[in-house]
């Protein structure tokens, strides 16, 4: 998760640090645990066509953040960091 739409969500979208805590270790947790397995995978379908796949994703984590409002910033900002989890992998 990029530092500067983490400070966009505390400042603006008041997302507590608390949880965006949650969120990046959570990340971490994702892409450490999938990373083996999208290595098997990228050796099997393709390296090319696993990265063109993780930065389709990453541009709809990203492209959630428009949709974003106070009222439904957390939920958002958890879809896009499970989102992007999967994609850094």
């Amino acid at each position: 998760m990029s530092s500067l739409v983490s400070i966009m969500c505390v400042q603006r979208m008041n997302i507590s640090l608390e949880i965006l805590s949650y969120l990046t270790m959570g990340d971490y947790a994702v892409r450490t645990t999938l990373s083996p397995l999208f290595g098997k995978m990228a050796d099997k379908v393709g390296a090319r066509k696993c990265l063109a796949c993780a930065i389709f994703l990453t541009a709809v984590a990203y492209g959630i953040h428009a949709f974003m409002t106070h009222d439904n910033a957390i939920v958002l900002k958890i879809i896009s960091v499970a989102i992007n989890s999967v994609a850094g992998a």
